[in-house]
């Protein structure tokens, strides 16, 4: 127990800000998640007039840069989230919603999720996390037994009594 010394003096709290990211007591990610669409919408909203209403750019080159900025500050960090179903809806929403800004398409054009994605061949978010956290696993998986990350990974809780209803999905239980 001596190893883990350090979490308990870290969090305090129910919520941390540590380097970037927001750690939480009861493994949510709904506070990162809301800083992180803030973050990405900053750095749409700052590309929006070369993305936008640039004509002479191709919808390929719009979406390389958007992959390029967007999602890189979208997904920063996102290989290490335990995530749930409406948190996966939340980023979904929002990668459609500025991929169909981008394309200056209307709620009247009637355009499906898959064919707004399609001519700018950008995968869809849930296949990127299903991608980056198998990828994140493996980095862990390969580095010394004594790292912390490694030990706390692989660790299991001290017993407890359960407590009624669903349990509390952990990363372990959400990698695959």
């Amino acid at each position: 127990m001596q190893d883990y010394f350090w979490l308990v003096t870290c969090i305090p709290c129910h919520h941390c800000v540590d380097t970037g990211s927001t750690v939480s007591s009861a493994a949510k990610i709904d506070k990162e998640l809301r800083t992180t669409l803030g973050k990405a919408s900053a750095a749409y909203g700052k590309l929006h007039q070369i993305l936008r209403n640039n004509r002479h750019a191709s919808i390929r080159v719009k979406s390389r840069v958007y992959r390029a900025v967007v999602l890189s500050n979208l997904l920063y960090k996102a290989e290490s989230w335990t995530i749930h179903r409406t948190q996966v809806r939340k980023l979904v929403l929002f990668v459609n919603r500025e991929l169909k800004v981008m394309r200056t398409l209307k709620w009247y054009d009637k355009i499906t999720n898959e064919e707004t994605h399609r001519p700018s061949n950008m995968p869809c978010v849930v296949d990127i996390l299903n991608e980056r956290n198998p990828r994140w696993l493996g980095h862990v998986h390969r580095v010394d037994n004594d790292r912390r990350l490694r030990k706390l990974l692989y660790s299991n809780a001290e017993s407890r009594v359960k407590k009624s209803g669903r349990h509390r999905l952990r990363f372990k239980d959400v990698a695959k």
